[in-house]
């Protein structure tokens, strides 16, 4: 029979003793910067970072993460040879709680409701899917990759 150990004596315990607690200011996102801003898809992927709701949480250190991401994101949509950015940017996004996985590592919980226009609606997982590894098929077949 198995025998659970009390939370307190775990060693993944989110009440362990010893946790500092600090005060931080937020993190102000400044204007993107000009070199990125005639680029479509840096600035989707940045205007999303500043608009998830714990964006007012990030302190200073994750504005700058995601600024130094910027030159990695513009690489990975300029030409094949930017897919091999793509592992250091989701590791930034990871941090960042990017995906439902993520966010509960973090201990980040979203309520997520429906957009209000059925027009806004986001497109089905499975045809998200189907874009992206069209994509990417398309841009290992530039590189000669297939």
């Amino acid at each position: 029979m198995s025998h659970k150990k009390a939370p307190d004596r775990r060693a993944n315990s989110r009440g362990a003793k010893g946790v500092a607690t600090y005060t931080a200011e937020r993190g102000r996102f400044p204007r993107l910067p000009a070199r990125y801003r005639d680029n479509a898809e840096v600035r989707r992927w940045y205007d999303t970072w500043r608009g998830v709701p714990w964006a007012d949480q990030f302190t200073a250190t994750e504005v700058q993460a995601l600024l130094d991401t910027l030159p990695l994101v513009e690489a990975l949509h300029a030409g094949p040879e930017g897919l091999r950015y793509r592992a250091e940017i989701r590791r930034v996004e990871q941090l960042l709680g990017a995906t439902a996985y993520d966010r509960r590592r973090l201990d980040i919980y979203v309520d997520v409701v429906e957009p209000e226009d059925s027009a806004d609606k986001p497109a089905s997982a499975a045809a998200e899917i189907a874009a992206l590894e069209a994509e990417t098929r398309r841009l290992e077949e530039e590189a000669g990759l297939r």
